[in-house]
């Protein structure tokens, strides 16, 4: 990120490709290259790249939110928030969203004083929290069934 920043993307793909071989795994390079792709103004590159981090992340919401997680600690607001509204964009069902995606999207916006918008997100993760609390309590008994025989 430092160096894309600096405006040194052959040194940032680079270092992208050292990760990548070392981690085939690593969300963060995966995004970097994409955006750096996107900057590059090729757009057959770009799309790539999305469509390999996209594959590569299932559309599951806690590989969104870890990389999410990971640009909001080095205060990088609006990278967290563009992983997190790429994910929701592309949800087909908002509302079967996991609630902390909204919640993280909120704190984001709070952070770059964008009121409204975590107003508006904060009122997408009361209504994704609803849904999730009507899931039936045997299911949710099921899965620490579930989980405490995988942890002994």
């Amino acid at each position: 990120m430092v160096l894309r920043k600096l405006g040194r993307p052959q040194d940032s793909l680079v270092a992208i490709c050292t990760a990548q071989r070392l981690d085939p795994l690593d969300y963060w390079s995966g995004h970097e290259a994409a955006l750096i792709a996107s900057s590059g103004g090729v757009a057959a590159d770009a799309t790539q790249a999305h469509y390999s981090l996209a594959s590569l992340m299932r559309g599951v919401a806690e590989s969104y939110l870890e990389l999410a997680s990971d640009y909001a600690a080095c205060g990088a607001w609006d990278e967290a928030s563009e992983v997190l509204t790429g994910f929701v964009e592309a949800a087909a069902d908002k509302t079967r969203i996991h609630p902390m995606v909204f919640y993280d999207l909120a704190f984001y916006a709070d952070q770059k004083q964008e009121k409204e918008k975590a107003r508006r997100y904060r009122i997408w993760q009361d209504k994704c929290r609803a849904i999730t609390a009507s899931v039936p309590a045997g299911i949710h008994r099921r899965a620490r069934k579930c989980h405490r025989r995988q942890s002994q």
